[in-house]
């Protein structure tokens, strides 16, 4: 038994002594989550919203869960009931994934912009925040997202790809190339289907 199925046996004997004990199903939810048991997780996150309306994290799984079935109306919905309620960077971040697969390049950008301020240290809402700039025309700024990633962490493959990828579109052939090779030699291996217009 593992340490998930530990869990969920120790938060089942907690609902089962206390059965208003709101905070056990959400967190047994979160246990059910990480072994892939999405229906019984979104019982429980129900459960505990029921219990008690108040709690953040239970809004927050059921927006995971709806995100997870590309249902993005229903996931912003419980996103931004969770942030309203106690928001926390990762709230804002998926969010913002969430309005960025709408194409809602206003509130994506807003919402990395938010989850930046409550963790400056959060280097995929760098790259993320970048890429929705570049699409949103905003290449110049997209650089400078993905600039300080890499001053964040000179390791963080993703970063070079994404800006090798932004400086192709302003014609900058060798700065790209430059960031392609640097992803592979950091193990991105997707950089390599970008690296057919580079000099050997």
């Amino acid at each position: 038994m593992n340490q998930h199925e530990n869990a969920i046996k120790d938060f089942t004997m907690a609902v089962t002594t206390k059965p208003d004990y709101a905070e056990a199903f959400q967190l047994r939810a979160d246990a059910w989550t990480s072994i892939g048991n999405a229906d019984s997780a979104v019982l429980d996150y129900s459960r505990a919203i029921d219990l008690k309306p108040t709690l953040a994290g239970p809004y927050y799984g059921m927006a995971n869960y709806y995100s997870n079935l590309s249902d993005y109306d229903q996931a912003i919905g419980f996103y931004s009931k969770a942030i309203e309620l106690g928001a926390q960077a990762d709230y804002y971040f998926n969010r913002g994934l969430v309005y960025y697969l709408e194409h809602d390049f206003k509130n994506a950008i807003s919402d990395f912009t938010h989850t930046l301020e409550m963790d400056n240290q959060f280097l995929e809402a760098y790259v993320m925040r970048g890429n929705v700039k570049d699409e949103a025309g905003m290449g110049a700024e997209a650089l400078l997202d993905f600039d300080e990633a890499i001053r964040l962490d000179p390791s963080y493959a993703s970063a070079y790809y994404n800006r090798g990828i932004t400086r192709k579109s302003q014609g900058n052939l060798p700065g790209a190339c430059d960031d392609f090779n640097k992803a592979l030699e950091l193990g991105y291996m997707e950089a390599i289907a970008k690296t057919g217009d580079c000099p050997n």
